[in-house]
């Protein structure tokens, strides 16, 4: 019977313990999720980094290049290689039409061409003035 007793005193002891405790609240900041427009300027420094470097496209994949980004803006998305490649098409569509809008209100041009290559590659550079 003692034994009961101790039991129940020592339930009742816990019980009062548990009702003083209160959880912490964790006051975290609300991170706003990245704008369609913010995100979009972060995906043509990236693309603009990529071309202008001439990396390879698997840089977006690297844990590094990640954490650069993601430090320099924790709310924004690195793009995919797929991505990327659509980007760099599409980039490559408007040069190609800007290019040719200017060419169209010229009367002369002059071409210079450069041709290399290497074991198992072909290159051609012409420039246009």
């Amino acid at each position: 019977m003692e034994l009961n007793s101790k039991s129940s005193s020592s339930n009742e002891a816990l019980r009062e313990k548990r009702s003083k405790l209160h959880q912490a609240k964790l006051n975290y900041a609300v991170v706003q999720p990245i704008s369609k427009k913010e995100q979009s300027a972060v995906d043509q420094l990236i693309l603009n980094y990529i071309i202008n470097e001439a990396r390879p496209l698997e840089t977006v994949e690297s844990l590094s290049f990640r954490a650069m980004v993601n430090g320099l803006n924790p709310r924004a998305n690195v793009l995919c290689v797929k991505k990327l490649r659509k980007l760099i098409e599409s980039e490559r569509e408007a040069s190609h039409e800007k290019l040719l809008q200017t060419l169209a209100t010229v009367k002369h041009v002059c071409l210079a061409v450069d041709m290399w290559s290497t074991l198992k590659r072909s290159f051609m550079g012409v420039t246009c003035h």
